[in-house]
């Protein structure tokens, strides 16, 4: 009983405080495979945003209304693992905006992303989107 507790309070400390490279090895993976690079830097851990193809199953409307993705270095800081899980799925939003595309991958692949975005807890470097 004693060794599977202290296995749990490890585990749930390397959650609360592993740096992305050890808790998010597979979540930064999949934040690559589902093109979310397409849209998100995260410039404090050297990830600037990748051309991909556009694609139009979901999108903000008009050009006009369509705002710039945001440097996610500090979005760990900013929302927790429940209130992301949900924005990515469409089911909630961030002043009156749903995020631009449903996550389409498995519950566990959700749950790896989310778990890395929540250690994402770095200044992003600044004017780096900005021209």
């Amino acid at each position: 009983m004693k060794v599977v507790i202290s296995v749990s309070w490890i585990a749930l400390l390397l959650v609360l405080f592993a740096s992305p490279a050890v808790a998010g090895e597979v979540g930064k993976k999949i934040f690559e495979e589902y093109e979310c690079v397409g849209c998100h830097m995260v410039s404090a851990y050297g990830m600037s945003v990748v051309q991909m193809e556009e694609e139009e199953d979901d999108d903000w409307g008009d050009e006009e209304d369509v705002i710039e993705p945001p440097d996610l270095s500090d979005v760990g800081l900013k929302r927790d693992a429940p209130f992301m899980a949900n924005y990515l799925r469409k089911r909630v939003d961030i002043e009156g905006r749903k995020h631009k595309k449903r996550f389409k991958g498995s519950k566990e692949e959700l749950k790896q992303l989310v778990l890395w975005l929540t250690t994402l807890r770095k200044k992003p470097i600044s004017n780096q989107n900005q021209e």
